[in-house]
C-alpha cells in the first residue's frame, strides 16, 4: 500500500486521513505498515490522494483515469 508516500506527497497528516475516512489514527498507522483497508475505505483514500485504488495498493503505477484526468 502506497498510503505513506501519497499522504506525505499530498501534504496530509494521519489524522486528516483519519478524519476523512471516518477512522482512527491508529487504523491509518495500520495502513502504512502494510495493513490493507476495507474496500470503503480504500475507495475514500483514492478519492482523497487523486489516484486509482489500484494505483494505491501498488498494482498499476499509473495514477490517472484510462483519458488521461486525475481520478478524482
Amino acid at each position: 500500500v502506497r498510503m505513506r508516500e501519497l499522504r506525505r506527497t499530498r501534504g496530509f497528516s494521519q489524522a486528516q486521513v483519519a478524519g476523512a475516512c471516518g477512522v482512527s489514527s491508529a487504523a491509518v498507522r495500520a495502513w502504512e505498515r502494510g495493513v490493507i483497508p476495507e474496500g470503503r475505505h480504500l475507495v475514500a483514500l483514492a478519492g482523497l490522494f487523486g489516484c486509482s485504488v489500484d494505483y494505491l495498493l501498488g498494482l498499476d503505477d499509473a495514477t490517472h483515469g484510462a483519458a488521461g484526468a486525475p481520478l478524482a
